[in-house]
């Protein structure tokens, strides 16, 4: 098990699976809203739909952010590590106290 409960494996997949749920978010359409509002519940409609669209929107591009954030996080974890152990390992090896 990793350090943080959690593999390197386990960190891509999450990235992978944030990055296409992202897209999926940005790429939904919703209905474009009525133009013409016949009532004020019909423009209140129109208003709250074109709201949800740029949330929705806005979100999945959040999303889509939150892993590449994730992913350098990964990348650069595995590098720290890498480096730590290949230190680690110099100070064993050379009995440095």
């Amino acid at each position: 098990m990793a350090d943080f409960g959690i593999t390197p494996t386990q960190i891509a997949q999450i990235v992978a699976d944030w990055r296409e749920l992202g897209d999926e978010i940005v790429r939904t359409r919703l209905p474009d809203p009525p133009t013409t509002a016949t009532s004020r519940t019909v423009a209140a409609a129109a208003i709250a739909s074109t709201k949800a669209a740029a949330v929705s929107s806005a979100d999945g591009l959040r999303l889509v952010a939150l892993a590449d954030a994730l992913d350098r996080f990964n990348g650069l974890s595995q590098e720290s590590d890498s480096a730590s152990a290949a230190a680690i390992g110099d100070v064993t090896r050379d009995n440095v106290r």
